[in-house]
């Protein structure tokens, strides 16, 4: 059965194939800049995201707001060195108050930094280490796209990562729906929040001690491989000194509001 897609997310999908060429190329000008000497093939496309995880993610952390889902378009530049992201941090880590050249350059071409998150400086508390940028395409069409930075040796824990991840929200969904089963057999109905967070905190109320085990050894695994990755291959240089700052800097939309939405 096919699903059906809103005309919101519809729009949106026909924006997001617009904008790739345009975000890409935005993409090979940080990879040309850093000095990489292929920078076409430094930079690879990611997939449209699929609608399920759109909506998904929509209701999980933004209420529902399709609007605040940034990564319907991406796309991933592997950076040779340490020494290259430092470049790219000097690119964008001000770029709402003392924007660099490279960004004010490009938004007079149309394309807005929104947001620069930087987890290589203050890795996030399961070991991650990565960074993205968030843009808009302006010139009328007004999509973002998510460009994540990737270090050419971490090919393999980013994909073993996700892929642990993937199985430990499994293991959480499948305890929700066996509750709301249980639930519904004895008469009752079990709400199951939208939010991630809410979510994710009621499923701990049903995992067995096994699940919670193997959660735990995920969670393990995840930062073991993200470290022993900073530890092999110097990323250490890439930690801030202020560990107490946040990593993320962020931009406002035109209320001045904060867009925000974490991948």
């Amino acid at each position: 059965m096919t699903q059906k897609i809103p005309g919101q997310l519809a729009r949106r999908f026909k924006k997001a194939e617009m904008i790739r060429t345009t975000a890409e190329g935005f993409a090979v000008d940080i990879a040309r800049s850093i000095g990489l000497k292929n920078p076409e093939d430094a930079v690879e496309r990611g997939p449209i995201k699929e609608p399920s995880r759109i909506i998904a993610k929509a209701n999980g952390r933004a209420n529902g707001d399709l609007s605040k889902v940034r990564d319907i378009a991406r796309g991933t530049l592997i950076f040779d060195t340490p020494q290259d992201f430092l470049t790219i941090r000097k690119l964008f880590a001000q770029f709402e108050k003392n924007p660099s050249g490279f960004v004010t350059t490009w938004a007079n071409r149309g394309i807005k930094v929104l947001e620069f998150e930087d987890n290589f400086s203050k890795q996030k508390p399961h070991g991650f280490r990565g960074a993205k940028i968030v843009i808009q395409i302006g010139k009328g069409i007004d999509e973002t796209y998510e460009l994540r930075f990737l270090y050419k040796h971490m090919r393999v824990t980013d994909k073993l990562s996700h892929a642990i991840y993937e199985e430990k929200r499994k293991i959480e969904d499948t305890a929700l729906e066996n509750a709301a089963r249980q639930a519904s057999l004895r008469g009752e109905y079990l709400e199951i929040p939208t939010d991630l967070k809410k979510r994710r905190a009621l499923a701990q109320t049903f995992l067995t001690d096994e699940q919670k085990q193997i959660i735990a050894g995920y969670e393990a695994t995840i930062k073991l491989l993200y470290e022993t990755d900073a530890r092999n291959y110097g990323l250490d240089v890439l930690l801030t000194t202020d560990t107490k700052k946040p990593a993320t800097t962020r931009g406002v939309n035109g209320t001045g509001q904060h867009l925000q939405l974490d991948a």
